[in-house]
């Protein structure tokens, strides 16, 4: 095995014994259903050794098993569909159930009767529709093929019906409607499970198609998403989960797609949205009706392999096509913020900062203001006057949000699936599928085409999948799944990455390849003002390569199983992609006199002061990390009527390698010789060093508890259930495999105090060249962003459920349960190289005793004596350095970022469903949560969360903890589906004129209602202390006097409520449990007409209508404390939109 290398010595006997002599699979299980039952007499009386005949409804294959001695039989590893179980035994009748439903990762109960008979005669039985779970338990919630089908689904993605999950949040508006991409698209990241808090740092939940991972390992996000033609069914699990479920913190959302049958079945669809068909947007107020044109279509077919005189597979051999596409162009009303006219004069009266002129005084303090809030044209830079250019002018007065525009967005998506299955007799199956994804999205956002968030997306993506069972004996089956998973994720800047530096009017050494992926154009970032460029590239490669086997066998009352998964996970191509041309940050300081609350980082511009230049050209890097698991499970009949289910899991991951060892982590206690003090940069595979520059994860233990107890005397109407198992979640392979010092080509200035610019501006910027392994002097006067001594463990999570679930009359099911997780070593990035705690607490105290704004800055950035000077270059080696840096715990180097897992959660939740499926004429979903989520962590930012909130005082993670970005304390989902009992093959009107006037309907909706997330309140100013975020101090009730503002924006927050800190931490909380967003509710609606064409062929019309009673969804407010628009809500999400699609199936 390729991997034994890397595994720790005293684990590779475990390695070889498990994987060789008893593989299996951990995801395997969870690509597949089960039957499990048992075999009695009329007495309930054991009748063992019964032979068992199973068959697939669709495709006419079986299986057959004898029960055993105990009377206890199990037939795993099932495609999910339909089955006919026989059971004949010496001196029985023959017994038949048929209709029986397999769901994916679930077990089917069926319990045999056989009945006393001495002729042959076969009794047939109807499965019990909507049967509760009784063999284990576990929590999940099944999604099935009808509602995947026929529920109103905005791009048909089926992730969005992750929502009628209880336990599922989502975030702020998220409907999934992106479908396509990966790496923070919208279609995946939006979601939390179960209270698995959601990072960017592997706070990840599992997605899993066909038994093969699909998690994208950078973030989270989920691989080549199913169309919804291809789609089976799909389960949404977490609490307590059998032992063959992991890498995750929350939740596993298990796909299984379809395959052929015995007859040929398929269908076309063409779905279509017009811009004449939406309402309009209730804000931005008075805005005109987005272009939004929308265009899905494709379809499928699948049957038999049949060659006519030549090949008839139809018992064996099936196939499976599918394609879908999308032409997606969509417009959405937004603002930003430009510099307005008098500004781009120099004249900054409009504001009530002061301006003050950095060429006046030789401190920030002794600066002079301009006069007349005035800076003279002939100050003007040619930078600034090129930046400013990029500007629109305002169409609306203000000095925020004073630029209403469109943001753009044209997607389009091409997904084709091709999948067959081959049955080998009765003992072999064999399935193979391939899976091509290509997205594209150029967008162009907020002030056009020079806004930073104008660029081009493109995704390719493929997967592989193979599966085999064996059936070895009756009672002894083998599977084993490969897959192998591949995708590119690419910008282009609008020129195609063409102009390069020439952007801003300057050059670069060394020169970047025009049109080449890291040639984007310069970014430069101005305070309060959207940004101009591109700035950071992207082009990253990532494969997953996994093979997984089980062996499951039945011994008496025990149904065992153990399995092996190894993954293998490759990324290459640029990991933090750097500024290879060039990213410019401007910032009021300086233009300031010092204090937070001065200056404007406009005028900065004006005056060519950045704040910081940062140029960094990083080579192609290739990490590769192995993740082995191993599992042990039991599921154990104690009694007829109690069920323990017992289970064992241990993984580990190997080190994380890169190819060229060009990876690196930070040392915070080896003392460095240059400097002579702790703090020095490790390289992987130099001076004794090991090759991995992580050290590995081999402690992650996971025991699994579960029950299922029926009470005899409710005659099986009614199960408690319950478990508790450890998790431990995926490593992150985000972006702490970059190169370290010495590989780069950079220039990154370092000011000498945070009023100074970063340096002077050039026409052209020559990067230092790359030198390879730097030894003590890697990275000294520069900022660090790195592994945190070689320390990169997993999160883990307990995760628990407790409840009751009820048989219902009327075939509806009824459940309530407890479900909590505890969330421990949660990872985060921060900043370690802090000022001394005792000179920021002597700062703040120095500031309360006098009053006077802008002390604890002053204090702070003071110049005092150097004692690196001379030893470090940059401006950290200067002959004075401010006080702040003075104190920091490693002053040789810049901010030093690295990966600490030191972050909890908690989760309690209250969840109830009920529902009602398999039904002629009504199939319904509803499901409640009542919750609370409390966290120290703070994610990065994805999807369109806004409220994760800033973390502003490190040296305390009690500032961090309060309820989470997700928390919505109520959850509320309903789904319908609704069949008219008119017409053909129903109960009234069965034949004639009004059978077809009135036949064939079919009513469908989904409603959702989610109370509102808390509000995270921050300012953009300065606090003046340097360290963390900033953030206000509430002083009054943030939730009073809401109003409509006479531009039609609401005012959500109270500014009087909050006032600027400086000169210390703000109060305010970082995400505030008693100020929330607006609640989200929304209800989509369809009416479906289905006309008979010949035989099964049929013409389906379908009226769709999302967001249907166009209810105006408020967006979040802004919450910045510093902007003249604090508390506004300025847009709101999708008004009404009508889809209109038509469906020829066969």
């Amino acid at each position: 095995m390729p991997f034994v290398s890397q595994v720790p010595s005293r684990l590779r006997w475990l390695v070889l014994v498990v994987a060789v002599l008893s593989p299996a699979s951990r995801v395997l299980a969870q690509a597949f259903g089960e039957i499990a039952g048992t075999t009695t007499d009329a007495s309930r009386a054991v009748v063992p050794n019964v032979a068992l005949t199973l068959s697939n409804e669709a495709t006419g294959t079986a299986v057959r098993r004898v029960s055993n001695g105990a009377g206890i039989f199990v037939f795993p590893q099932l495609n999910p569909g339909r089955y006919t179980l026989t059971a004949i035994s010496p001196g029985f009748g023959q017994q038949a159930v048929k209709s029986i439903n397999v769901g994916v990762s679930q077990t089917a109960h069926v319990d045999i009767v056989l009945q006393v008979s001495s002729v042959t005669e076969q009794v047939v039985v109807a499965a019990q529709s909507n049967a509760l779970d009784v063999d284990n338990g576990y929590k999940g919630q099944i999604i099935e093929q009808k509602q995947i089908e026929e529920l109103p689904l905005p791009t048909r993605n089926p992730l969005s019906l992750m929502v009628l999950t209880p336990g599922v949040q989502t975030a702020l508006g998220n409907s999934a409607a992106n479908r396509g991409g990966s790496d923070s698209s919208v279609a995946s990241s939006g979601y939390q499970v179960n209270g698995g808090v959601r990072t960017n740092f592997g706070g990840f939940s599992e997605y899993l198609v066909d038994g093969v991972t699909m998690t994208n390992p950078r973030d989270g996000t989920i691989i080549a998403l199913p169309s919804a033609g291809t789609v089976q069914e799909f389960q949404v699990q977490s609490g307590a989960m059998s032992a063959e479920f992991g890498a995750t913190v929350g939740g596993v959302i298990n796909y299984v797609t379809k395959s052929g049958s015995r007859t040929l079945h398929g269908m076309i669809f063409e779905d279509y949205r017009g811009t004449h068909l939406n309402a309009t947007p209730a804000l931005p107020y008075g805005s005109p009706k987005p272009l939004n044109n929308y265009n899905q279509y494709g379809g499928n077919i699948g049957g038999p392999v049949w060659i006519p005189k030549i090949y008839d597979g139809r018992k064996r051999s099936f196939f499976f096509v599918d394609y879908e596409g999308l032409r997606w162009a969509a417009r959405s009303n937004s603002t930003a913020s430009v510099p307005t006219v008098l500004m781009r004069q120099g004249i900054f009266t409009e504001i009530t900062t002061t301006v003050y002129d950095p060429s006046t005084g030789n401190a920030a303090a002794s600066r002079t203001p301009f006069a007349g809030q005035k800076i003279p044209s002939q100050r003007f830079t040619d930078f600034g006057k090129t930046v400013m250019a990029l500007y629109p002018m305002p169409t609306t007065t203000g000095v925020s949000n004073n630029y209403v525009t469109v943001s753009k967005n044209y997607q389009t998506t091409d997904t084709f699936t091709l999948r067959g299955d081959q049955y080998i007799g009765q003992k072999h199956r064999l399935s193979l599928k391939w899976t091509r994804d290509e997205y594209n999205s150029p967008a162009t956002s907020g002030i056009g085409v020079n806004d930073g968030g104008t660029q081009n997306v493109k995704i390719p993506t493929r997967n592989y999948t193979a599966s085999y069972n064996y059936a070895v004996t009756p009672n002894i089956l083998y599977t084993a799944v490969a897959g192998y998973t591949w995708f590119h994720r690419y910008f282009a800047d609008p020129t195609d990455n063409t102009i390069g530096t020439q952007y801003f009017g300057y050059s670069v050494s060394p020169a970047l390849p025009s049109g080449s992926a890291v040639n984007v154009r310069p970014s430069a970032s101005v305070s309060l003002f959207n940004s101009v460029g591109t700035g950071t590239p992207q082009d990253r490669y990532t494969t997953i390569r996994e093979l997984s086997q089980i062996l499951s066998m039945t011994r008496g009352r025990h149904f065992l199983r153990a399995g092996a998964d190894i993954r293998i996970y490759k990324a290459s191509g640029l990991v933090t992609s750097g500024s290879p041309t060039g990213a410019f940050g401007f910032n009021a300081l300086q233009t300031s006199n010092g204090s937070s609350t001065t200056g404007s980082a406009f005028a900065s511009l004006l005056l060519g002061l950045p704040d910081t230049i940062n140029f960094d050209q990083e080579p192609n890097a290739s990490a590769v990390l192995t993740t082995p698991a191993f599992f042990l499970a039991d599921d154990w009949k104690v009694t007829p009527h109690f069920m323990l289910n017992l289970g064992f899991r241990y993984q580990f991951s190997t080190d994380f390698l890169e190819r060229a060892n060009s990876v690196g982590w930070f040392d915070p206690t080896t003392i460095n010789p240059i400097v002579n003090l702790p703090g020095v940069m490790q390289y992987a595979n130099v001076g004794g060093n090991p090759r991995g520059f992580t050290q590995g994860d081999s402690g992650q233990y996971a025991p699994r508890l579960g029950f299922a107890y029926t009470p005899a005397a409710w005659d099986g109407k009614i199960v408690i259930r319950g478990g508790i198992g450890v998790y431990n979640g995926p490593f992150p392979i985000y972006g702490f495999y970059s190169s370290a010092p010495g590989f780069n080509a950079i220039y990154n200035p370092i000011k000498p105090n945070s009023t100074s610019p970063a340096a002077a501006l050039q026409s052209t910027y020559t990067l230092s060249a790359p030198t390879g392994p730097q030894g003590a002097s890697a990275g000294l006067g520069t900022a660090l962003s790195t592994i945190y001594n070689r320390q990169m463990n997993a999160p883990r999570v307990v995760q628990w459920n407790f409840g009751v679930q009820q048989q219902m009359p009327w075939k509806m099911k009824f459940e309530l349960l407890y479900s909590g997780n505890r969330g421990q070593h949660l990872l985060i990035t921060q900043n370690i190289n802090l000022p001394s705690q005792s000179l920021i607490n002597t700062a703040i105290a120095m500031q309360q005793s006098s009053g006077k704004t802008g002390t604890a800055s002053a204090y702070l950035n003071t110049a005092v004596t150097n004692p690196l000077a001379g030893k470090v270059p940059g401006t950290l080696g200067n002959a004075t350095v401010t006080r702040a840096v003075a104190s920091e715990a490693f002053p040789q180097f810049g901010n030093v970022t690295v990966l600490l897992g030191n972050r909890d959660s908690i989760y309690h939740s209250l969840q109830t469903t009920l529902d009602r499926r398999f039904s002629k004429n009504l199939t319904f979903l509803a499901a409640y949560t009542f919750s609370k989520l409390i966290t120290n962590s703070t994610p990065g930012s994805f999807a369109s969360q806004s409220n994760t909130g800033t973390f502003q005082n490190p040296y305390d993670l009690r500032d961090a903890r309060a309820v989470s970005a997700f928390d919505s304390t109520h959850t509320f989902s309903i789904t319908g589906l609704y069949t008219l009992p008119f017409g053909r093959g129903q109960s009234y009107l069965t034949h004639g004129f009004f059978s077809a006037l009135l036949g064939g309907f079919q009513l469908t909706a989904i409603e959702r209602s989610v109370s509102g997330v808390p509000v995270a309140v921050t300012q953009a100013t300065s606090n003046g202390l340097g360290v963390g975020g900033a953030r206000p101090d509430k002083i009054g009730d943030p939730t009073a006097n809401r109003h409509t503002n006479t531009n039609g924006s609401r005012q959500w927050i109270n500014p009087a409520a909050y006032a600027i800190a400086d000169g210390h931490f703000g109060n305010s909380p970082i995400r505030d449990a008693r100020l929330r967003g607006p609640m989200f509710n929304n209800v989509d609606m369809g009416l479906q007409r289905f006309f008979p064409i010949w035989r099964e062929a049929q013409l389906q019309f379908r009226a769709e209508a999302f967001n249907a009673l166009n209810h105006t969804n408020l967006a979040m407010p802004n919450s910045d404390a510093s902007s003249t628009s604090f508390g506004q809500i300025t847009s709101s999400y999708d008004p009404r939109n009508f889809q209109f699609s038509l469906h020829v199936s066969f």
